[in-house]
C-alpha cells in the first residue's frame, strides 16, 4: 500500500479530528482574507475618493488641509480664492475643465457644497466611476438641492422636500439658519462610499445668495425697526431680481483642474503656486492622499499582526491535534516499523497527512471567500460603503495561502521528532 492511500485512510479514520482541524484553519484563513479585502477596499475608497483630477487649487494653506476640506469636507476653510483667479485658470489653454467648490454652510451635521453641473459631469471616484443620479435630476435653479446617498437615507428626505441650511453648521444643530432661502430636493445621488454621500449640493449662485441675505440681515439688525423692515423688503426684491440673472460669486473655496495633457501637471502646478496676483496653492490630490494613507500604516500593521496571530493559533491547534493522534497511533506506528517501514517512510506519512489537511483547508477557504464576496458585495457596499474591486485574490492573499501550507509543514516537524524519540521502544503492547 502506497503512502498516499495510507494517508487518505488515516485521515478518514480520524474524520472528527480532521474536520475540526480543517475548520480551524479555514476560519483563520477567512479572517486573513477578510482583513486584507477590507484593507484594500478602505485604501481604494480613501485614496480614490477623487479620481480623474490632475490638480486641486485653493488659497495658500497646507496641502493636507486643502485636500481634507475640499475632498472629505473635513475641517474649516481658512481663506477663499477670488473668482477672477479661478476664471483665469479656467480659461488657460492647457486646461480641459475645472470644477469650482464653495463651502461654508451645513445642514444637520452634513456639509453643503456650492458647485456647478460640471461637478456631476466630471467628478469621478474609484477608477473613473462617474457620479450617478438614482432619483430625480440635477439642480437647474438656485433654490434646488441634490443630496448625497447617506444624507437622503439618514434624514429620510425624498424628492420635493423643503430643507433649510445654516451658515457654518456642519455638526450638531443649526444656529444661523437661512430661513428665507428654503431649498427643494430635486435629486439624490447613488452611493459611492466616499464623502460625496455625506454632502448636499447646490448651485454657486444659491450659496452666494444665502450669504448675501445673511449679510443683509446683519446690517438690518443695526438699524431702526422701521428702517429694518424697509431694508429687508428691498433686500428680498434685490435677491429675486438676482435670481433672474446668473452671476458669479466674488470668491470660491477651491476648484479641481483637469489638464489636456498629463505632461503639463508639474509645470501647471508650479505656475499656479508662483502666481503673483494671488497666493494660491496647487496640489496633486492622489499624491497627497497616498502620503496620508502611508502615515496610517501603523493601523494597517496592527490588523495584519492580529490576523497573523489568529493563523498561528489555527496552525498550533492543528499540530496539537496531530500530536494527540500520534499518541493514539503509537501502536500503529510500532506495527509499521516492525513490518519494515523506516522512520523516513513514517515521517513522510505524517508530512503527507499535514499537506492534505492544509491543502483541503486552503481550497475550502478560497471557495468560501469567493462565494461570500459574491453574496455580500451589495450588502457591504450599501451598509458600510466598502466596494470590492480588483481581482478575487491579491498577491497578499496568495502569499498567505502558500505561507499557511509551508508554515504548517514546518510545524509538523514537532510531532515527527516526538515520534522519532519514542520509536520502537514502545513495543507492540497496548499502552
Amino acid at each position: 500500500m502506497n503512502l498516499a492511500s495510507l494517508a487518505f485512510k488515516s485521515i478518514r479514520h480520524r474524520s472528527f479530528a480532521t474536520t475540526a482541524t480543517v475548520f480551524s484553519v479555514v476560519l483563520s484563513l477567512l479572517l486573513l482574507f477578510s482583513v486584507e479585502r477590507v484593507r484594500r477596499s478602505v485604501e481604494d475608497s480613501f485614496t480614490q475618493t477623487v479620481s480623474g483630477v490632475d490638480l486641486l487649487v485653493g488659497a495658500r494653506t497646507g496641502s493636507l488641509q486643502l485636500v481634507l476640506f475640499s475632498v472629505f469636507n473635513i475641517g474649516q476653510v481658512t481663506n477663499n480664492v477670488s473668482y477672477d483667479s479661478y476664471d483665469k485658470i479656467h480659461h488657460h489653454p492647457d486646461v480641459e475643465w475645472t470644477i469650482p467648490i464653495s463651502l461654508g454652510d451645513g445642514h444637520k451635521g452634513y456639509r453643503v457644497v456650492g458647485t456647478t453641473t460640471e461637478f456631476f459631469e466630471h467628478y469621478q471616484v474609484r477608477s473613473n466611476e462617474h457620479l450617478k443620479i438614482i432619483n430625480g435630476a440635477l439642480f437647474t435653479e438656485p433654490n434646488e438641492v441634490v443630496l448625497g446617498a447617506e444624507v437622503a437615507e439618514a434624514l429620510k428626505y425624498k424628492l420635493g422636500d423643503k430643507i433649510i441650511v445654516a451658515h457654518g453648521s456642519t455638526s450638531g444643530e443649526s444656529f444661523e439658519e437661512h430661513a428665507d432661502n428654503p431649498l427643494t430636493v430635486v435629486g439624490i445621488l447613488d452611493a459611492t462610499g466616499t464623502a460625496v454621500d455625506r454632502s448636499l449640493y447646490v448651485t454657486l449662485s444659491a450659496m452666494d445668495h444665502m450669504h448675501e441675505d445673511a449679510k443683509h440681515a446683519d446690517d438690518d439688525h443695526k438699524g431702526h425697526d422701521h428702517e429694518k423692515h424697509h431694508d429687508e423688503h428691498e433686500g428680498k426684491e434685490h435677491d429675486h431680481e438676482a435670481h433672474d440673472h446668473e452671476h458669479h460669486p466674488e470668491a470660491i473655496t477651491s476648484f479641481f483642474v483637469k489638464l489636456k495633457s498629463k505632461t503639463k501637471i508639474l509645470s501647471m502646478q508650479r505656475e499656479i503656486t508662483e502666481n503673483k496676483d494671488e497666493a494660491l496653492l496647487a496640489v496633486i490630490p492622489g499624491s497627497v492622499l497616498s502620503d496620508l494613507w502611508k502615515s496610517l500604516s501603523s493601523i494597517e500593521l496592527v490588523l495584519k499582526v492580529i490576523s497573523a496571530l489568529v493563523m498561528v493559533v489555527g496552525l498550533v491547534g492543528m499540530i496539537i491535534a496531530l500530536m494527540t493522534s500520534l499518541n493514539e497511533r503509537r501502536r500503529e506506528m510500532a506495527i509499521l516499523r516492525s513490518l519494515g517501514a523506516g522512520f523516513s517512510h513514517l515521517a513522510k506519512l505524517v508530512f503527507l497527512e499535514v499537506f492534505l489537511i492544509l491543502g483541503l483547508s486552503v481550497i475550502t477557504s478560497a471557495v468560501l471567500k469567493v462565494l461570500l464576496e459574491m453574496v455580500l458585495t451589495q450588502f457591504v457596499a450599501k451598509k458600510f460603503g466598502l466596494y470590492f474591486s480588483g481581482p478575487w485574490f491579491s498577491a497578499t492573499d496568495i502569499t498567505m495561502m502558500v505561507a499557511t501550507v509551508v508554515v504548517g509543514l514546518v510545524f509538523a516537524l514537532f510531532p515527527v521528532l516526538v515520534f522519532k524519540n519514542k520509536s520502537l521502544k514502545d513495543g507492540l503492547a497496548v499502552k
